[in-house]
């Protein structure tokens, strides 16, 4: 006790009484953090997690920030088949792996074989990198198993920390960049902005998947659109058309598959399809005249064109009821094997077009390598006539180098009464499009002509 005086001199006294709380506290903060924390691992659980993602959330973007689920691989094989007790023997090693891989950055454990990483001041290719490092850290786990070796892999997905989300949408982001590397063929990582990407892959896989099938079933066939004389309206050719028969009775026209086979490098085999089933058309119909669309990237390797020159030698005569069309090319032919096989396909009497996207560029290259016999305006070139300038004067200048060329034209995609007009003022002989006749099955009857529908080139 001290003693004290009061204001008017006498004294009172005070009585203290002290207590050390510092155990108490500790005990608190041990049993606060034993709270926040998984049992098994040590780490960090989703409710410290939660608060420290709140706080990360609050100081975005001015401390860019990023987030990692990590899960993984086929962890239920490893608890069937070796037991839990193998399994939480693999989850306290990953979760030791990780948090060394992690360095300074938050470890926590969700639940089950579910981890999270939260990167504080992370950009996406910095939350990349370490996810990648802690994702080659997990599979240098190895863990004694019933006299084996568990070696562990995982899949990881990154989404970055954006101001005023809600955690739980930061989650779901992640959740779905894990999804789609689970989906990837897992052991890699995947970030929110690649999710696109990666369902168009897989979604192309898919697709280039069912292609596959239907060339092994046979169920790959052909559509004839009809190529008419601008002229008077007289079908002269049809355009073969690729397309696929779907087991459920539905057809899917050639360009709801093409892009999926391209993007996976596959569309030379489609267009070698298409090349075997126009040559044996030609043969089902003497009077057949057909145009074969080769892809650009197909036209880039001379194995197309010597395979069409293989299919017509089988058929002899029929090359030259046959007009070989390179779709949209804006390179040049500078390959020899390229030219060499285009111009032995011109001594089987086959003609050779090229398409005009629109650029100019494609048609004086190839004019330049290879006798063309047609020059198609591609269906952007054809759309725009009526309504740009530059597109008419374009048309105009590919019409003038036909006619010094000695050759025809032919416009694709007529859509309206008034690109007709256009096309014809211009002087384009050939025409096709949904205006001029839709595709059928079987080709419709041609009128007669006296000389080939494509004229040779001069």
């Amino acid at each position: 006790a001290s003693q004290f005086e009061r204001l008017d001199g006498r004294p009172y006294e005070i009585l203290a009484i002290a207590r050390d709380i510092r155990e108490r506290r500790a005990r608190e903060t041990a049993l606060r953090d034993q709270a926040e924390r998984d049992p098994l691992t040590g780490l960090p659980n989703r409710t410290r997690l939660l608060a420290e993602l709140n706080e990360m959330i609050a100081v975005a973007p001015a401390v860019p920030s990023a987030l990692a689920m990590v899960d993984l691989d086929r962890f239920k094989e490893i608890n069937d088949s070796l037991g839990h007790e193998a399994g939480d023997r693999v989850l306290v090693a990953v979760a030791r792996a990780m948090a060394n891989a992690a360095e300074h950055h938050t470890v926590g454990r969700l639940a089950g074989d579910e981890f999270v990483v939260l990167m504080r001041g992370a950009t996406v290719g910095d939350a990349t990198a370490i996810a990648d490092r802690i994702r080659l850290a997990i599979s240098h786990v190895s863990v004694p198993a019933r006299g084996e070796r568990i070696h562990p892999q995982a899949s990881v997905g990154v989404a970055t920390i954006r101001a005023q989300a809600a955690p739980q949408a930061i989650l779901a982001a992640a959740d779905a960049a894990l999804y789609a590397a689970k989906e990837g063929g897992r052991n890699r990582v995947v970030i929110e902005a690649q999710l696109e990407q990666h369902r168009r892959d897989f979604g192309d896989f898919l697709l280039a998947d069912a292609v596959f099938e239907a060339i092994a079933d046979d169920r790959l066939d052909l559509a004839y659109e009809p190529i008419v004389r601008l002229a008077s309206g007289e079908p002269v050719a049809h355009r073969a058309l690729l397309r696929m028969r779907n087991p459920d009775g539905t057809v899917t026209p050639y360009e709801g598959f093409a892009g999926a086979m391209e993007r996976v490098g596959a569309l030379p085999t489609i267009d070698r399809c298409a090349a075997a089933l126009v040559t044996q058309a030609l043969q089902q119909h003497p009077s057949l005249r057909a145009v074969l669309r080769i892809s650009a990237s197909a036209a880039r390797d001379s194995e197309v064109f010597t395979f069409i020159e293989e299919a017509l030698g089988a058929h002899s005569g029929s090359g030259t009821r046959l007009l070989v069309e390179i779709a949209e090319f804006t390179g040049s032919l500078d390959n020899e094997a390229q030219r060499a096989a285009l111009e032995r396909l011109r001594r089987l009497g086959c003609g050779v077009s090229l398409c005009e996207p629109g650029s100019g560029y494609g048609v004086m290259n190839i004019a330049r390598d290879v006798p063309l016999t047609a020059i198609t305006l591609g269906e952007a070139l054809t759309h725009s006539v009526q309504t740009s300038h530059r597109s008419r004067a374009l048309a105009f200048a590919v019409q003038s180098l036909a006619d010094a060329l000695g050759i025809q034209t032919l416009a694709d995609g007529i859509e309206t009464a008034e690109q007709l007009a256009v096309l014809r003022e211009i002087g384009v002989a050939l025409g096709a499009g949904p205006l001029l006749g839709r595709p059928t099955r079987v080709p419709i009857a041609l009128v007669t002509l006296p000389e080939p529908a494509f004229a040779e080139a001069s």
